[in-house]
């Protein structure tokens, strides 16, 4: 009797030694199944694709770190009108001193859509005529997209400020000849199915599914949403004379609504409150500027990648559709001025309208990334090339205009 009980118990045991066995790699695999699958939905939704940094100079203060970044979204969402909250810290990293921007953006967001986004230290410095001995700044920018909180942070890049000085300008003509970066696979998800796939001695990994060849796209061509035919992108032209583009006399928030939010203010001047608004798909520049503080728009500056619009055919058109709460305003015939500067040959075409005047000219010789144009819509009385040249003075972001007009 007692034999039998001993088997029976050795039975037993080893009876339930096997469950254990089998229950094991299924709960193990299930586990693992739901860690990669948790981390495969923490996929960032949007992502910096493209970046520079600069020293940008302040005649009040000294210079600080800047960076202008090109982000993409490719969550095959359409974030339109999402906020989307960016960060950016500037670390010195010979005393550890940390200074931090932040910009909130609420725009036109579709899937693929890329739009750029300034970021500026609030802290100044004094730069050394040796370039060695400037500052070495670390630069982290997150970004958190819609209402989450710190487990919805997106790190977007970490690098070292470059050391050279520049303006927007210069920082947009730099980065158009940059090479988008690829997107690869969120590290988490990577990690999940490496522990997934490689498993342990014990436990036998989960085949993996076969591999098929599938056509590809070529790096830095965005790839249209589904479900919808491929259009082909808008001229300046066709952009610009839209019913829906803001103009003189109109608020600030329009040019919001219909640019996005601001790249960089500039308050300097007591009686003008000037706003930048960088645009791509076409790259152009819209500089807006308000006299006093009504927030309506008196003077528009666009810096243009090529003369298209300033065709003497095309000038009156699109002078009338940026024209604002003038457009009931005919404008009448285009004349024609031209002046030898010292840069050479400026020739500049005027169009004028009751309330309002344009004027369209061009760089000579023309720069290499053809982003030379100036088309500029004035309510203010007065000489439009006088008012120019003098705000150039002062204005930092009207100076390249005014060097254009002058041949300095």
């Amino acid at each position: 009797m007692n034999r039998y009980s001993k088997l029976s118990s050795v039975f037993l045991a080893a009876l339930l030694l096997g469950l254990f066995n089998l229950a094991g790699p299924a709960a193990s695999s299930a586990q693992n199944e739901s860690e990669f699958d948790e981390a495969s939905k923490q996929v960032d939704k949007i992502a910096a694709i493209s970046y520079v940094t600069w020293w940008a100079h302040d005649a009040s203060a000294g210079y600080h770190p800047t960076l202008l970044l090109k982000i993409e979204n490719y969550s095959n969402k359409d974030l339109t009108g999402t906020l989307l909250r960016f960060q950016a810290r500037f670390i010195d990293l010979t005393d550890g001193i940390t200074s931090t921007a932040k910009r909130d953006v609420r725009q036109s967001f579709v899937p693929h859509q890329q739009i750029y986004v300034l970021l500026k230290g609030p802290q100044a410095f004094d730069l050394p005529i040796d370039e060695y001995n400037w500052p070495m700044i670390e630069c982290k920018v997150m970004c958190r997209v819609g209402e989450v909180g710190d487990e919805g942070t997106q790190t977007l890049i970490v690098t070292k400020l470059e050391s050279i000085t520049m303006n927007e300008d210069e920082a947009m003509q730099k980065m158009s000849r940059l090479a988008d970066f690829s997107r690869t696979r969120p590290p988490r998800a990577a990690a999940a199915r490496n522990t997934r796939t490689t498993g342990s001695s014990n436990h036998p990994a989960k085949p993996e599914k076969p591999m098929r060849a599938m056509a590809g796209r070529l790096s830095g061509i965005s790839e249209p949403p589904k479900g919808k035919p491929k259009t082909a992108p808008k001229s300046l032209l066709s952009l610009l004379t839209s019913r829906d583009r803001p103009g003189l006399g109109e608020d600030f928030y329009n040019f919001e609504r219909s640019y996005g939010m601001p790249s960089a203010t500039d308050t300097s001047d007591q009686d003008w409150t000037w706003a930048t608004f960088l645009q791509s798909q076409p790259t152009f520049t819209v500089i807006a500027g308000s006299k006093g503080s009504t927030g309506k728009v008196d003077v528009i500056v666009l810096k243009v990648p090529d003369e298209e619009i300033g065709k003497e055919a095309n000038l009156p058109v699109v002078s009338s559709a940026l024209s604002g709460i003038f457009k009931s305003q005919k404008p009448g015939q285009t004349s024609h001025s031209v002046r030898y500067l010292p840069s050479g040959r400026l020739h500049l075409l005027t169009c004028k309208a009751p309330g309002y005047e344009s004027c369209f000219f061009a760089a000579s010789p023309k720069p290499q990334d053809g982003n030379s144009a100036f088309l500029v819509l004035s309510r203010v009385p007065g000489n439009l090339v006088d008012f120019l040249c003098e705000h150039g003075k002062r204005v930092a972001v009207l100076e390249q205009a005014a060097a254009v007009l002058t041949g300095k």
